[in-house]
């Protein structure tokens, strides 16, 4: 350096005119140090080209083998952090279901790409679940895929039986235990309903009126419906009771239905008479079935209360304008009922 800055003196004319001798100094001091800036310069650029990592796209290895998607990382020189997590698909054991960055997104060379990995179902085959509650099985199909979709689905409605294992047991189930599992799966289950009951004789009917019949018939848990006989010119015995089925003393099992004809009732000054006909759900076991009437004033008064298996329930009244009847299963209202003036 100092014998290039000697050689620029001894190029400096010796002139006696001092202003051009101090241009032409400028000048060539300038010229050092403009190269001397671009050679930093280059070095500099050049040292950032070494050290700058190179940016590559994310390739989509999501729907791969774990191998293939290792080896496609690899081939962009990225390195993999796997996560293993339970899948609701079986299919997918093995295979990366999701990735982080996406496909397609610009990353530097030698960073980390997320891949989550599939360690197949929670369950890989059907449990046995014969011998154990109905509810109990619910609850540990609910909690076994609460984090998932879940595999294995309870199907609707359930089959009861009459069996000597206590109410709400699975007897059978389908698929059987040790089925593999390779998609979703509706379970269907033979539940018993409990022992069967005996056999009781239908009561004579013909010629009660409709009270009587109600409060023997639900005695029995056996469940009726009303019906009105065919109007007659001058009809007679109100509320009588003409016909039934099944006829007295077969015997049925609890739970069957009885069918009475009825003469209808007549309104009078103070009451209303009507049919109280409504469907019922039908349930998988009998539920303890009641049903009341207000009385306009606030009075409380139970009809009947029973044994119901659901379906058709119906049965005449003759009850004061404004009251209401209430229906209720396990203690819990269901169905009100207001009687009207008919219009």
């Amino acid at each position: 350096m100092k014998r290039l800055v000697r050689k620029v003196r001894e190029a400096i004319p010796r002139s006696p005119d001092e202003p051009a001798k101090k241009w032409f100094s400028f000048f060539i001091y300038a010229s050092i140090f403009l190269m001397l800036l671009m050679a930093l310069g280059g070095v500099g650029a050049f040292m950032l080209a070494i050290r700058a990592p190179e940016e590559v796209l994310v390739p989509a290895v999501e729907g791969q083998e774990l191998e293939d998607a290792l080896l496609a990382l690899q081939k962009y020189k990225l390195y993999p952090y796997v996560q293993l997590r339970y899948s609701s698909d079986p299919t997918t054991k093995g295979k990366v279901i999701a990735q982080s960055p996406p496909p397609g997104s610009l990353m530097k060379v030698g960073k980390e790409v997320t891949l989550v990995v599939s360690r197949g179902a929670v369950v890989e085959e059907v449990q046995d679940y014969r011998g154990k509650l109905v509810e109990e099985v619910s609850l540990e199909l609910r909690s076994l895929f609460a984090p998932y979709e879940p595999l294995i689905t309870i199907k609707q409605p359930l089959v009861y039986v009459y069996s000597d294992k206590p109410v709400g047991t699975v007897l059978e189930q389908k698929p059987e235990p040790g089925t593999r599992i390779t998609g979703p799966v509706d379970l269907e289950l033979v539940v018993s309903r409990g022992p069967a009951p005996q056999r009781v004789a239908v009561p004579e009917l013909v010629g009660k009126l409709p009270d009587e019949a109600i409060e023997a018939l639900a005695s029995l848990a056996l469940p009726f419906t009303f019906s009105p006989v065919e109007e007659e010119d001058t009809p007679s015995d109100p509320g009588m009771i003409r016909e039934q089925l099944p006829e007295a003393g077969t015997r049925v099992a609890p739970g069957t239905r009885v069918e009475l004809k009825y003469v209808p009732y007549r309104n009078t000054r103070t009451e209303i008479a009507g049919l109280f006909d409504y469907a019922l759900p039908t349930y998988p076991v009998p539920v303890d079935l009641s049903v009341e009437v207000i009385i306009p004033g606030g009075e409380r008064e139970v009809l009947f209360s029973m044994k119901h298996p659901g379906g058709r329930l119906s049965f005449p009244y003759l009850l004061p304008v404004n009251a209401e009847i209430v229906v209720k299963v396990y203690n819990r209202e269901i169905i009100h009922h207001l009687v009207t003036q008919p219009q």
